[in-house]
């Protein structure tokens, strides 16, 4: 199917066309009000090998396109532009076909078909996905016999096939964390049991004269070391026993451990934030910890208010003010992320009358809305579970409905379902992509595997 080539004008341009800003320079390099796009969904087929490209606007199929082999996971790229598609060793790519060019003062928004490009990267088991707004880094487990590798990339690099490929000395079942030139990764022992695969601590290499070299990180040991995420000032690392946080000043990088707390069940496994936050939610299990960096504490917070709600998956919104918490019911908790936090001595002056008023304690998240949006959760296996992606152009957060083939389209500003994109296959795996301007990181920590893999996780991860 074919489209015309349309061009909008956009409005004055307010900061230079310099690039996207990343984890280590938070300034906003390009805004283009005045343009604006619904995007696309890319929706995986559980079924088939095939990805199909959905306007949200009124649900038509624009193109369906054949992989090489079934979808195993789905991400968008750092800008936006591609849909990056995980299989068994490979991820193919597919360009969205909505980008800004700039022109003069202002951007114009290109809209093409969308297609499958010819660049492909290889790799034996692209498992775990981080991204900030300027890289994203593939990580590569590999198996016995074949060590892991990590890929970092933006969508300048896939459009010149650019990426850079960092080769590690063993294989894990790993993450990595890109932080602008610098790379945070997982290390395993040589000695480490062979069914033993989760890393034991954290390097840092620098990119520089077309390689990346590795650097000094002291103080990074992480046992048993599951999820990770970045946020402008930090990143975070789920351990056995407590939380790696490693932050970046410039060129400087200093790791410390935050204990966990008494009385956790389990340990944090996984992580969900925003890249300009504060504050981090990690997850052991269920149980929802405030990380708080600014402070190195970990607060446990109750999400569900007294329900016992269980958490199924969890995603950020684009501007870093909710959270959003999908139940083993289909329920989607909307939850305020609070950045404040009560700094010991800094307190601000009040009367004694008001501060009777906000006496009460104010959690990081608090919930303020409950959505039902699905009637049955499917029945997963390993890390799978319901993908959701939201939208840097709008209040909408889309959330896959396999058991009714739909896709669920949930309007945050009213708080409830906006609309049932109805489909003639199957979903699986979902991603947003679009001409977006300033955008940010929504996590959890995205990664996936294969049917029937296991790992000698503890409860909680």
């Amino acid at each position: 199917m074919q489209f015309k080539k349309s061009v909008l004008s956009a409005l004055v341009l307010t900061a230079a066309l310099t690039g996207c800003k990343d984890s280590s320079d938070n300034k906003p390099a390009q805004t283009r009000e005045g343009v604006e796009t619904s995007g696309r969904l890319l929706v995986a087929d559980a079924e088939n090998a095939t990805v199909s490209v959905i306007n949200p606007k009124g649900g038509s199929v624009l193109e369906t396109i054949t992989l090489n082999s079934a979808a195993k996971a789905l991400n968008a790229s750092p800008q936006y532009r591609y849909g990056l598609v995980s299989q068994d060793d490979q991820v193919q790519i597919i360009d969205g076909g909505l980008y800004l060019v700039p022109h003069d003062d202002h951007f114009d928004l290109s809209e093409n078909d969308p297609q499958l490009i010819n660049k492909t990267l290889t790799g034996t088991n692209p498992t775990h996905f981080r991204h900030n707004e300027k890289y994203a880094a593939y990580f590569f487990d590999g198996v016995k016999g074949t060590a892991s590798k990590v890929i970092t990339l933006d969508d300048e690099a896939i459009g010149h096939n650019e990426e850079r490929e960092l080769q590690l000395n063993n294989n894990m079942h790993g993450t990595a964390e890109p932080r602008g030139d610098f790379v945070l990764t997982t290390y395993r022992a040589p000695e480490a049991a062979d069914n033993d695969v989760l890393p034991s601590a954290v390097e840092l290499y620098h990119f520089h004269d077309n390689a990346f070299e590795k650097e000094e990180l002291a103080n990074a040991n992480c046992d048993k070391l599951h999820g990770s995420f970045s946020t402008e000032e930090a990143s975070v690392f789920g351990c056995a026993d407590s939380v790696l946080v490693v932050k970046q000043s410039g060129e400087n990088f200093t790791a410390s451990n935050i204990a966990n707390p008494a009385g956790m069940t389990g340990r944090i496994g996984s992580f969900t934030g925003h890249a300009d936050g504060h504050v981090v939610a990690g997850w052991a299990s269920s149980a929802l910890y405030a990380i708080h960096l600014e402070d190195n504490e970990i607060e446990l917070v109750d999400w569900s208010e007294g329900e016992g709600a269980k958490k199924h998956a969890a995603i950020m919104d684009d501007e870093g003010k909710a959270m959003l918490v999908l139940d083993d019911t289909g329920t989607l908790h909307v939850l305020s992320v609070h950045e404040e936090h009560d700094h010991e001595g800094e307190a601000k002056a009040e009367t004694k009358a008001a501060a009777a008023e906000e006496s009460e304690e104010e959690h990081a998240f608090e919930r303020t809305a409950k959505i039902k949006v699905l009637e049955t959760i499917p029945e997963f296996t390993g890390h799978d579970s319901v993908q959701m992606a939201v939208s840097p152009d709008s209040d909408e957060v889309f959330v896959v409905d396999a058991v009714a083939k739909q896709i669920v389209v949930v309007d945050l500003a009213e708080k409830e379902v906006k609309e049932r994109i109805a489909l003639t296959f199957k979903p699986s795996k979902l991603a947003w992509v679009g001409a977006a301007g300033e955008h940010q990181d929504h996590g959890e920590d995205g990664h996936n595997h294969k049917e029937g893999e296991s790992h000698d996780h503890k409860e909680g991860e």
